[in-house]
């Protein structure tokens, strides 16, 4: 199991990859290509800050500084057009996957809030809103390409397959589809049952 203090400790030294595993082999998808796809340089800082969140949400009663500090970070990660990352990153299963992870992290952080961070929940709640409106545009944008986006889409099916507000942005049940048209890896991998679950 991974600690508060060691998750605090992972993002203080900026071992983006290593909070990744970490979080993904603490009850997690221990999916390989989840894990491959979150721990690429462009998807790791947004994804891992995305999982801590998730995980500290579970085993805090309370929040913290250090976690409202987290929820900064990620929302000084997004980019203009709603999704999480670097503002030069092309479009690929790394910025879709870390995206999800990081909406996640933010919804769970959010509805956890109790009133307590009312201006700070209400930018996450915004971030969220348009980071879930910025991979609708996406998914109508990259129909033709969306089975090339195969990981990253499954990792957001995993990550938000269950959140009402994804599956009225998104026809879920045609994601899924798409996804079982997939390469072969993919079909196998873990990671795809683990959408398929989410999204059921």
């Amino acid at each position: 199991m991974i600690s508060q203090n060691q998750i605090l400790r992972l993002v203080e030294a900026q071992e983006h990859r290593q909070l990744v595993v970490r979080v993904l082999a603490n009850g997690r998808c221990r999916s390989e290509m989840a894990r491959r796809v979150l721990t690429s340089p462009h998807a790791a800082p947004v994804a891992s800050l995305g999982l801590a969140l998730q995980r500290l949400g579970e085993i805090e009663y309370q929040h913290s500084g250090a976690t409202d500090r987290l929820v900064c970070r990620l929302l000084d990660m997004q980019r203009d057009d709603g999704l999480l990352g670097q503002s030069d990153q092309p479009v690929d299963d790394a910025l879709i996957g870390a995206s999800a992870a990081a909406l996640r992290g933010l919804m769970m952080w959010a509805a956890a809030d109790r009133g307590n961070h009312n201006g700070l929940a209400r930018s996450a709640n915004r971030a969220v809103a348009h980071g879930l409106d910025a991979l609708r545009h996406l998914y109508v944008l990259h129909s033709a390409k969306n089975a090339a986006f195969g990981a990253g889409w499954a990792i957001a099916l995993w990550q938000l397959g269950d959140v009402e507000a994804f599956r009225k942005a998104i026809p879920v049940k045609d994601l899924l589809a798409t996804l079982d048209e997939s390469s072969a890896e993919l079909v196998e991998d873990e990671l795809c049952r683990y959408a398929h679950a989410m999204a059921a």
